[in-house]
């Protein structure tokens, strides 16, 4: 469990790190959520187990749907990426038929 807990702690570092915008306050773990001793050393029960699993549900769920809004971002950057490049060929094609028809003319004598 801990080992799932520490896995799922540097996935929330690592989103926190590229989108700091995404606040996972609610569903974060906290120390308390891998304690499964109470102040008095007795186990919290399954309630304090099922608690700490929502919680970590929570967890994956929200970087899951933060995964998916960065494939969403990085699709529409490559799909701009695309549209860029291919009007950069454009406008090259045409640059080039203008050079074409400048020299044409300069040869021709008529300006």
């Amino acid at each position: 469990w801990q080992q799932a807990v520490q896995k799922v702690r540097r996935a929330q570092e690592k989103l926190a790190a590229e989108n700091p915008e995404l606040l996972l306050n609610e569903a974060s773990i906290t120390d308390n959520d891998t304690d499964t001793a109470g102040a008095n050393g007795a186990g919290k029960g399954s309630a304090g187990v099922k608690g700490s699993t929502d919680r970590a549900r929570n967890v994956a769920m929200e970087t899951r749907r933060a995964l998916e809004q960065r494939g969403e971002r990085l699709q529409q950057a490559s799909e701009r990426s695309e549209e860029m490049r291919q009007n950069a060929s454009e406008f090259r094609d045409m640059s080039a038929q203008l050079v074409k028809q400048q020299k044409e003319r300069l040869k021709s004598g008529w300006v």
